[in-house]
């Protein structure tokens, strides 16, 4: 490598070695950007484990929470699709909301075990309770 450098005329060295400069502050760029994420990503890692370990610490106390929340629930004893609807359009009338509220059930639900019945509110019911809440 030496010796074809410096049989090179001073012309040619002078290139090579600005081609050379330029390819050596070109890695280094990349590589301090490179640094430079390595580094992000850590201190990221660092602050989601500190988060995953205060939700740790609190186990127990949402364990407790969990099971003082479903205490009172029993699964037989839950509203099928019709009276669900019933009691929601008997909801909305009670609040003065709407005259006659409608709802759109989600067509491609299927049933699972749980007594679940989502429903779409129509754009005349959000409207109505938008205003019902700007009223107050």
């Amino acid at each position: 490598m030496k010796h074809l450098f410096f049989s090179l005329k001073m012309r040619e060295r002078v290139m090579a070695l600005a081609a050379l400069a330029v390819a050596a502050f070109l890695w280094s760029t990349g590589a301090w950007a490179r640094t430079r994420g390595g580094w992000d990503n850590w201190q990221a890692l660092e602050a989601e484990a500190k988060i995953q370990s205060s939700w740790m610490a609190k186990e127990k106390e949402i364990r407790d929470a969990a099971t003082a929340a479903v205490q009172g629930l029993d699964a037989g004893h839950g509203f099928d699709e019709a009276r669900l609807v019933a009691e929601a359009v008997a909801a909305a009338k009670e609040a003065g909301l709407v005259a006659a509220p409608t709802w759109q059930a989600w067509s491609s639900f299927t049933k699972t075990s749980a007594s679940a019945h989502p429903m779409w509110p129509s754009v005349n019911l959000r409207c109505n309770l938008i205003a019902a809440r700007a009223e107050r």
